[in-house]
């Protein structure tokens, strides 16, 4: 499968949500459940892409579910999407901007949030390396 494809083997599509309020970006820190993905892990809002629903809407569901943060067109716009070859996937980042600065109601998959500035990621472990990576460049 080719770096930049659009597809994945599996069909399987990921949608991340990246929070954002001045310099400022939202990330979740990842329940150590042994039912969670990536558990300890810090992140934006992420999820599954479900059978017939546009990754734009699986980005406002996700962001709701995870953060009771409600969303329309004017504050979340997609950003860049790459395929990811260590899980077959398709990640699509999208970027939503807060007006003020307000505190998520997160849900069980998560135990913990901060409000960190972007160049401060690069201290933030654990967290995904192409993730992280990405929100540099494209946030």
């Amino acid at each position: 499968m080719p770096p930049f494809s659009n597809e994945a083997l599996s069909g399987r599509k990921i949608v991340g949500v990246c929070t954002s309020i001045n310099e400022e970006i939202l990330l979740l820190k990842r329940n150590e459940l042994e039912c969670v993905k990536f558990p300890g892990y810090w992140s934006v809002v992420t999820g599954d892409v479900e059978a017939g629903e546009s990754p734009f809407h699986a980005a406002s569901r996700e962001l709701f579910e995870e953060t009771e943060f409600e969303t329309n067109s004017w504050n979340l716009k997609y950003l860049y999407n790459w395929y990811d070859d260590r899980f077959d996937f398709v990640f699509y980042l999208y970027k939503h901007t807060l007006s003020e600065k307000i505190n998520p109601v997160i849900d069980l998959e998560h135990t913990d949030y901060k409000y960190i500035k972007k160049n401060e990621l690069d201290s933030i472990s654990p967290m995904d390396l192409i993730l992280k990576k990405n929100l540099k460049s494209f946030i």
